[in-house]
């Protein structure tokens, strides 16, 4: 007679989730621990959407639209902490009060006056995934805002450095190492990527729309700044302070088609799980 091979009765099995998300989980503060059983699961399938595969080629990844009660970030707001790799790329307040706020299931804000400082610089000594010529980086984008702002990005007076940003026209404006990009649509909410696959260009996707956005300009070299996220680190200066509220940011090696497609449903689905509890 065979002998069943399941667990005996009266024994839960544990859940085991995403690694991803269990290690960021288990690096934020005991406050921000709440209703694990609620939130890990939603953040373990944001994991799982995206997929390891996907996760694995970035540096550094910040969900800004998370559970945390809506109010000041503190250092040790969810929103620091780097998903990728809690160890790394810790954020820091830029110009921090009142003015930079973290709203729970929708995103953060520096109301044109604050900003985080995400002590993230591929430009300079240490190994990164975002390279001169093979990178990705972006963010997700609450709000429409006001034009002549940046949401992410370092740039040097040379004109090196990656940067996402609203142009004084109110278009798509995005910098790749030395070149510079003004969409011909307004800007756009949801998803903005710009990512560099050779030397001769880069891309700008707003959302899921591959159809154009390809700059054919020669790179030369990144900045060696660090990436401020809304607002701009101009040669060691913040400027260009947003109104937007951001969801997410992210950077890292480049991503194909299909592979943004997945960042995106995933985000997507993140806030959607989000906004349902």
């Amino acid at each position: 007679m065979g002998m069943g091979l399941g667990a005996p009765s009266g024994v839960t099995t544990p859940v085991v989730y995403n690694s991803y998300a269990q290690t960021w989980w288990n690096a934020l503060p005991a406050a921000l621990k709440n209703n694990e059983t609620t939130y890990l699961p939603i953040y373990s399938d944001f994991a799982d959407a995206v997929t390891n595969t996907v996760l694995a080629k970035l540096d550094c990844l910040y969900i800004c639209a998370n559970h945390e009660n809506t109010g000041e970030i503190a250092e040790t707001s969810a929103c620091t902490y780097n998903f990728i790799d809690p160890a790394k790329y810790h954020a820091t307040r830029i110009n921090a009060g009142a003015n930079l706020i973290t709203t729970k299931n929708t995103g953060i804000s520096g109301n044109k006056a604050s900003a985080l400082d995400l002590n993230y610089n591929p430009g300079g000594a240490g190994t990164h995934k975002n390279t001169k010529d093979n990178h990705s980086f972006g963010v997700w984008l609450n709000n429409a805002g006001s034009s002549g702002t940046t949401d992410m990005g370092a740039a040097t007076s040379t004109t090196s450095g990656q940067m996402v940003y609203r142009t004084g026209t109110n278009k798509i404006g995005a910098r790749s190492n030395s070149s510079t990009y003004a969409s011909t649509a307004n800007y756009v909410t949801g998803l903005v990527t710009v990512r560099r696959k050779v030397s001769s260009g880069f891309f700008v996707t707003p959302n899921v729309d591959f159809g154009g956005g390809y700059l054919p300009i020669v790179s030369t070299t990144m900045a060696d700044l660090n990436i401020y996220l809304l607002c701009r680190n101009a040669d060691g200066t913040a400027d260009m302070y947003t109104d937007r509220t951001i969801s997410f940011a992210y950077a890292g090696a480049y991503l194909d088609d299909a592979e943004v497609t997945l960042l995106y449903n995933a985000m997507s689905g993140l806030l959607t799980a989000l906004a349902g509890v």
